[in-house]
């Protein structure tokens, strides 16, 4: 009995903690820096809230031009993809390496935003697979060459023997 009691507790005071609410959209962030904004906007995405990532992430850009620009755009992209609105997922990727490419040598952390540019050229690629995927969700054509690998057609010297 007491055990069920203790489980109870336990459940109750989790469903208490655990269920807490995190409406960003209507806290006060007059006070929020760079990092509180990058930390919330991950919150949203993991939850599946793109929308208002896409607009905390937005914000940012406007608030620190001068921060990781390279990974707000990145990340407005990843958040894109994630609702599958590819067109606008590969512009995002696409500014993202254009803006490395103009910034190579001109700061110090060419090295350091160089993983956005390997980032989203893997983001671009899965992109492209995802929409071949779209074309062949069956992956009817896959089944058929791999077929074709293990019985190959006979060949015309093959069919006069039998």
């Amino acid at each position: 009995m007491k055990k069920y009691g203790l489980f109870i507790m336990l459940a109750v005071s989790i469903t208490l903690c655990g269920c807490k609410s995190r409406d960003v959209m209507k806290q006060d962030k007059t006070e929020w820096d760079y990092e509180k904004y990058m930390v919330e906007s991950y919150y949203q995405t993991n939850g599946g809230h793109y929308d208002k990532a896409i607009g905390l992430l937005t914000e940012a850009m406007v608030k620190f031009p001068d921060d990781d620009i390279l990974g707000l755009i990145y990340n407005i992209g990843y958040n894109y993809y994630k609702k599958k609105n590819y067109p606008e997922a590969q512009g995002y990727f696409n500014r993202v390496i254009t803006m490395y490419e103009e910034q190579i040598g001109a700061t110090d952390e060419a090295g350091e935003y160089r993983k956005y540019v390997i980032l989203s050229t893997s983001m671009l690629a899965k992109i492209d697979a995802d929409k071949e995927d779209a074309k062949d969700p069956y992956h009817i054509k896959d089944d058929i060459a791999q077929r074709r690998k293990l019985r190959p057609k006979p060949n015309s010297a093959e069919r006069n023997e039998n």
